[in-house]
């Protein structure tokens, strides 16, 4: 069976998760320049090429899950689940673990060492809960694992963006208003512009036109553009583990937390009809944290829980989540029985053509 690379609804894809892990990789910047009051060469120049590293091989790895999902049952639009810095993680090192480091010592160094000691735990913990979580997601009842992911995508990943949202009420509320209508209906847009692409050049659009950007900044920023190259960070995470005591108390609920989180996604991705083999996950995103940590950077990467089941299956198997809405699954079209069936288990069901 050949399975294609790109279909049309990756487009929309791309700049849904693309625009979501780069306003990630924005908020956790300035969390560390502006809170831990990290060096900027040391935020610019180990973490962030640590992150992008970690970003290419994790979506890479998680590509190949899908597409030998795909190839096992014989499926063409089987999705990859997505893998990038998560909401809740971000702000759990930077004012759990970092912060208080850092006003304890007035030693930014010294919180970047607890950071990364905390995240090479958190991926010890995730690797062994990946010989456990099978077990447990066995036995937990699917209300619950989907409970837990429900509160946190609307704490953490809801919650924050909409209220920030009117800082620049004139710029958020077009371009919010163009998604709903873009993901919730099936309206199509002018010669089938992709809806994440509009919103995106709508925004930047307003922002010009309303002053909000400048072409001074804009040069500014374009001037701070480098290369750079990971290198290990080993002794900085000797010396943070050296001291790792008092992190216990916190790395190791919040270890449990983050295979649990890992559960929830790939829980949500089963609704969808994509049954990933839990193990893999968990091992992905245990060694993702203990390598991260290892380059530098206290952000551990699990699968991000940002793009969720019902959202129509037109992407390849080598893309995330697309973020556009089902209609398939429709009450109306089927009995109750039948459309159960058919979100439990699309993309269609053996009843009707929904």
């Amino acid at each position: 069976m050949k399975l294609p690379y790109w279909v049309r609804g990756d487009t929309n894809a791309f700049f849904g998760f693309g625009v979501n892990v780069l306003v990630n990789v924005l908020t956790l910047t300035g969390l560390c320049i502006g809170v831990v009051h990290m060096a900027s060469g040391d935020v610019f120049g180990t973490i962030l090429p640590a992150l992008g590293v970690a970003l290419v091989f994790g979506n890479i790895y998680y590509t190949y899950l899908a597409r030998r999902l795909a190839r096992k049952e014989n499926r063409t639009d089987v999705t990859a689940m997505p893998y990038g810095p998560s909401v809740p993680h971000m702000f759990i090192v930077i004012f759990v673990i970092m912060l208080p480091i850092y006003l304890r010592t007035d030693d930014p160094v010294r919180a970047w060492q607890a950071g990364l000691a905390w995240a090479f735990i958190i991926g010890v913990i995730v690797l062994i809960g990946a010989f456990v979580g099978p077990y447990i997601r066995k036995y937990a009842p699917r209300a619950a694992l989907l409970g837990t992911l429900a509160g946190i995508s609307i704490t953490f990943i809801s919650m924050n963006p909409a209220a920030q949202m009117w800082d620049m009420a004139w710029i958020a509320l077009p371009v919010f208003a163009l998604l709903l209508v873009g993901l919730l209906t099936d309206v199509k847009l002018p010669g089938n512009i992709p809806i994440g692409l509009a919103a995106l050049l709508l925004g930047t659009a307003i922002g010009w036109i309303g002053g909000a950007m400048s072409v001074p900044d804009v040069e500014a920023a374009a001037g701070d553009i480098a290369l750079a190259v990971p290198d290990l960070k080993v002794g900085l995470l000797f010396d943070g583990l050296g001291d790792m005591a008092p992190l216990l108390a916190t790395a190791i609920p919040l270890g449990v937390y983050n295979f649990t989180e890992a559960m929830t996604n790939v829980e949500s991705a089963s609704t969808a009809g994509d049954n990933y083999n839990l193990r893999s996950v968990l091992l992905a995103d245990g060694a993702g944290a203990v390598i991260g940590s290892a380059l530098g950077s206290p952000f551990p990467r699990p699968s991000t829980s940002d793009t969720r089941a019902g959202r129509r299956r037109a992407a390849a198997p080598g893309t995330p989540w697309r973020p556009v809405w089902s209609s398939r699954c429709s009450a109306s079209s089927a009995c109750s029985d039948c459309w159960a069936r058919c979100c439990q288990h699309p993309p269609s069901c053996p009843s009707c053509s929904t």
